[in-house]
Order: structure tokens, then sequence, then C-alpha cells
């Protein structure tokens, strides 16, 4: 990909190994980075190693700002229990008002996906509950992370690195673009979520 790039003299030789998503979960160990294109596989990645007892933050303060102003607006003044009726609804509204705007509308669901994930994984009573449960699993900015695994997507994770990698959604890490400067940048996520990892490498399609 880079291949002005080389090893350093002396490296061992690493390893990239391909891993379904379950075998994943019981692999993943403290110390582990996992990342992926998307924000919502990787929330629900960390609540699968929470239930395991694994601590795990994701990175990305902002994204949690985000994700609890979306609830805010979602949930409006409606009983907790109908959050996931409240979800799919505004996910209708919305897909028509952004219909032109595929990009706009790809984010926003998966905000709502993570949304989904959150509220099952812990099904608060209150929004005030939910905001907590959101602001729980997010971690602060690069440099402030202290979970023993920590989780982020390909964008915040340019700036980390960690002996072993898993990446989420590995066949999706690209989104086509006719257009030469997008696909440009596509190429440079690419690049980005296939060295982040010192030894070991785990694509998880």
């Amino acid at each position: 990909m880079v291949p002005e790039i080389t090893p350093a003299p002396g490296a061992g030789t690493g390893i990239v190994e391909i891993l379904n998503r379950e075998r994943a979960a019981e692999e993943i160990r403290r110390g582990d980075l996992v990342i992926c294109r998307r924000t919502a596989p990787v929330v629900s990645m960390a609540f699968t190693l929470i239930g395991k007892g694994i601590k795990a933050k994701v990175v990305g303060r902002k994204i949690g700002e985000g994700l609890v102003a979306l609830a805010r607006k979602v949930a409006g003044k409606v009983p907790m229990v109908q959050f996931p009726d409240q979800i799919d609804q505004y996910d209708a509204k919305m897909s028509g008002v952004l219909a032109n705007k595929p990009s706009r509308l790809q984010t926003l669901r998966d905000q709502l996906r993570c949304l989904s994930v959150i509220y099952t994984s812990n099904v608060p009573d209150t929004l005030p509950g939910l905001v907590a449960a959101i602001e729980a699993i997010f971690e602060g900015s690069e440099d402030e992370i202290t979970g023993e695994v920590v989780l982020s997507t390909i964008h915040r994770a340019k700036g980390l690195e960690a002996d072993r990698v898993f990446l989420l959604d590995a066949d999706r890490v690209r989104i086509p673009s006719p257009l030469e400067w997008q696909a440009q940048q596509e190429a440079n996520l690419h690049y980005v979520a296939l060295t982040r990892s010192k030894e070991a490498l785990y694509l998880v399609p």
C-alpha cells in the first residue's frame, strides 16, 4: 500500500488473522484496541465485553455528547418504554428529510443504532438514566484513555496503536465514491485501520 515504508531491521513477523465476531469477543483482552468504521459495532462490542466482566471504554467524548443530544431529541416526552418505537419513527421521518444527503443519513442511522444498543443493554427507566449510560461508555480524548480495552472509530484511532488490534466490519472499511478526492480519503482511512497494530491484526468481518 505504501511501498516506501519498510519494516525496521530485526522486526519480527506480524500476525494477520480472520476471526468471526463471537471468536473475537472471546479473544479480546486487556491492552487490546478494537476499531471500526462505524460507531454502533464498537458500542455493541463494548457492551459484550462489559457483560463478560471486561472493562471497556469507547474513545470520543464528543461522540457521547452527540448521542446525548440525539437521545433527548428522539425521546421527547414519552415514557422510556416507548424509546425503541421513537427511534424507528425518527429514522422514518429523517429518511425523507435527508433523502438527498446519503452521507448524513448514514451517520444518523449509525447514531440511532448506537442509541438502540445502549438502551437495550441498560433498559433505563428514565431519560437521565439513558444519558448516564451513554456517558459511562464513552471515554475522554485519546490521551485520557483509562479503559483496559480501548474501542474507537477508525477516524479517532489515528494516534492510537496497540500490540493487538481487532478491526470490526473489516470488509466494510471503505465507502465507494466516484469522486477522486473522496476515494483517496477512503484509501487513507483504510491505511490507518491496517497500521494500528504492532504485533497482530485480527480482521473481523
